[in-house]
């Protein structure tokens, strides 16, 4: 695939997947009233604040506010995570394979050598 194919065509499907997916996510989370305010901000947590101290008031989402945040909120950084790793090792498997092969066009100058053999000799270097 060229770079340009990929600025045309794939850039643009990618961004909108994300900009799609994270739109759909908050308008779901609104509309079921997910996200209830804290004394710092609107989060998706059991409101109203402060009804799992209190047992007169019912909370909406109590048991699962926590399934909720992690499928909302976490589960994007936890595949943030995984992309990550996994585009650093594919480039590592990469550069590793290209250094395998590049390993037989590697040469070794005389100098290289007698320099070692009289590091070899040396009682400075030994010490």
């Amino acid at each position: 695939m060229s770079k340009e194919e990929f600025a045309k065509v794939w850039e643009k499907v990618l961004h909108g997947i994300v900009v799609i997916c994270h739109l759909s996510f908050a308008i779901v989370g609104v509309s079921i009233g997910l996200f209830n305010p804290t004394p710092g901000f609107c989060y998706i947590t059991p409101g109203p604040y402060g009804c799992q101290n209190d047992p007169n008031v019912t909370c909406r989402f109590g048991k699962t506010a926590p399934y909720f945040y992690e499928a909302f909120a976490q589960g994007w950084i936890q595949l943030a995570y995984v992309v990550i790793i996994v585009t650093n090792l594919l480039i590592w498997l990469f550069v590793r394979r290209q250094e395998k092969e590049m390993e037989k066009y590697k040469t070794r100058s005389v100098a290289a050598e007698q320099l070692s053999d009289m590091e070899k000799k040396s009682s400075y270097a030994r010490s």
